[in-house]
C-alpha cells in the first residue's frame, strides 16, 4: 500500500470540513427550517421558485435580527400584522 503524504492529508481534511461547514451551515438550515430535501416539487421551475421563496424569508428574517430562521417563522406565525409590516419595509444595506 503506498504511503499518504501529509499535504495530500491536510488538503482533504481540509476539504472535508470546508464541505461540512457548508452542509451544516445554510443548507444544514434550510433542509431543517424549510424541508427543501424532502420536497418533491419537480415539476417545471416549482423546485427554484421555492428555493427563492425560502431565501427571501432567510433575507427577512436576517432584516428584522433573527438570528435563528425556525423561531423567526414561529414567531412571524403569531404575529402576522408585523409578518406583513416586515414584506412592505425596504431593505437596508446589510454590508
Amino acid at each position: 500500500m503506498p504511503q499518504i503524504g501529509a499535504p495530500f492529508i491536510f488538503i482533504f481534511l481540509f476539504c472535508n470540513t470546508l464541505h461540512w461547514g457548508i452542509e451544516t451551515g445554510l443548507h444544514g438550515r434550510r433542509d431543517v427550517t424549510f424541508k427543501e430535501d424532502a420536497t418533491r416539487m419537480t415539476v417545471g421551475d416549482t423546485g427554484k421558485v421555492m428555493a427563492s421563496i425560502n431565501n427571501l424569508v432567510i433575507a427577512l428574517t436576517r432584516q428584522a435580527k433573527f438570528q435563528n430562521t425556525a423561531q423567526a417563522r414561529r414567531w412571524f406565525a403569531a404575529h402576522i400584522s408585523e409578518a406583513f409590516s416586515l414584506l412592505t419595509t425596504p431593505f437596508s444595506r446589510l454590508w
